[in-house]
């Protein structure tokens, strides 16, 4: 980290500092009222192409989320968690299957996050952009429309067995009504629900009362963005009210991140990082991720440790049954945040991809320095600890590093091969 994203970071930090929990006037996590007697609730918020740097408690000063801000306030902000991939589809995969894209394929949908959380006698719901992968939970409310942005109603949607159904609302606004509604059936019972919102994905829309908000940002795709960022906002507000209200604030484990970089330009802040969605550099992989857990997480650490959201099924999972899965490539988190593990839980991490944007590549993460690969070739190298932004590439003054770099790629592909011999079979 450069002194200038250290100071950027220590800013934000102490704008944390000063919020009140949960917004604006609102009350603070509700205080333990006895010992815990279920297992906790598991909640994943996926926001759509955010950018890195459009949280507040990771340095956005323009679009104010006091309820998103208050997740890490009161949680984990981490400062080196990456995605599974760098677009949807492989992202969401690493994240519903704990696997990493780009080894070997799962075998068929066994063992999706949804279906080991019912094994584990959970209410399962998933809900919001569905079509890039789903959870397998027990109940779905699948966004259908993808003509007019996804946002303005009416939205068609596909409900648990295939009922079709028009939502009349926004449709963040219709989501978070459908979190809490969720909630409140299934309260007096361990229930997970994810949310992979349709927000902020272009193309963009709001309705006046988040336009209203920021009367005076510009450009116009900057405001559109930020009141469209705004209703997650709301969205996250409601299910922690809901959760306060019934509670399960402090018995309920709460992701929050993105699923990619986001698109850059005018619209979304990709600062301080490189790049957007679809890239090797780091706003293609890297995401502002936050997790809460009142219960069994310190508030407002920040944790510097390597992680992937491939780690986000072993730690719910391990959380609701006492054990991770058998075969994963993800670990669980918790005992790294509460200190009762050292060291990072990913010395290595590996991507491989391509697209029409960027061609063929992969990249190698280890430690400090990031090595990206076109075709077979190893092309840049970058030291991220002195350089986080990617400007200089040290390719050629580190042929051992690349070596390394290039044998723990090839080693990490032969461990996957290993991987997918051992997953459960398609039944």
């Amino acid at each position: 980290m450069n002194r200038r994203e250290f100071i950027k970071t220590s800013l934000a930090g102490a704008a944390l500092a000063a919020l009140p929990r949960w917004g604006l006037g609102e009350e603070p996590v509700t205080q333990p009222t006895g010992a815990t007697k279920r297992p906790p609730n598991v909640v994943v918020i996926f926001v759509d192409d955010l950018g890195y740097g459009d949280v507040g408690a990771f340095g956005c000063r323009d679009i104010p989320m006091p309820n998103i801000d208050a997740l890490a306030r009161d949680g984990v902000r981490f400062t080196n968690a990456y995605c599974a991939g760098a677009s949807c589809s492989p992202s969401r995969a690493g994240l519903l299957t704990g696997y990493f894209p780009g080894r070997a394929a799962p075998r068929g949908g066994a063992g999706r996050i949804g279906q080991q959380m019912a094994a584990a006698g959970y209410a399962t719901m998933e809900m919001g952009k569905l079509w890039h992968g789903r959870a397998a939970c027990s109940e779905y409310l699948a966004v259908l429309n993808t003509t007019n942005g996804r946002y303005m109603p009416p939205n068609p949607v596909e409900r648990t067995g295939g009922k079709k159904d028009v939502l009349q609302e926004y449709v963040t606004d219709a989501l978070a009504r459908e979190s809490v509604e969720f909630i409140e059936r299934n309260k007096q019972r361990p229930f997970f629900l994810y949310l992979p919102t349709a927000a902020v994905h272009t193309p963009l829309a709001a309705t006046p009362k988040y336009l209203d908000r920021f009367p005076d940002l510009k450009p116009l795709s900057r405001r559109t963005y930020a009141a469209c960022l705004s209703a997650v906002d709301d969205a996250v507000g409601a299910i922690m009210a809901k959760l306060r209200a019934e509670k399960l604030d402090r018995n309920t484990l709460i992701f929050f991140a993105s699923d990619n970089g986001g698109i850059g330009g005018q619209t979304s802040s990709n600062s301080p990082l490189r790049g957007f969605k679809l890239t090797p550099y780091e706003e293609g992989f890297r995401t502002p991720l936050i997790a809460c857990w009142a219960d069994r997480l310190p508030a407002g650490k920040v944790y510097d440790g390597t992680v992937s959201m491939v780690d986000v099924m072993p730690t719910a999972l391990t959380a609701a049954t006492g054990k991770a899965p058998a075969v994963t490539d993800g670990v669980d988190l918790v005992p790294y945040l509460r200190g009762e593990r050292q060291g990072s839980p990913h010395e290595t991490l590996v991507w491989s991809g391509g697209n029409v944007i960027s061609g063929d590549f992969w990249v190698v993460r280890h430690g400090r320095w990031k090595l990206i690969g076109k075709g077979e070739e190893p092309a840049e190298l970058y030291d991220l600890v002195e350089d986080l932004v990617e400007k200089n590439n040290r390719i050629a003054q580190n042929p051992e590093i690349v070596k390394d770099l290039v044998a723990r790629r090839k080693a990490w592909q032969q461990a996957g091969d290993e991987t997918a011999s051992k997953r459960p079979a398609k039944k």
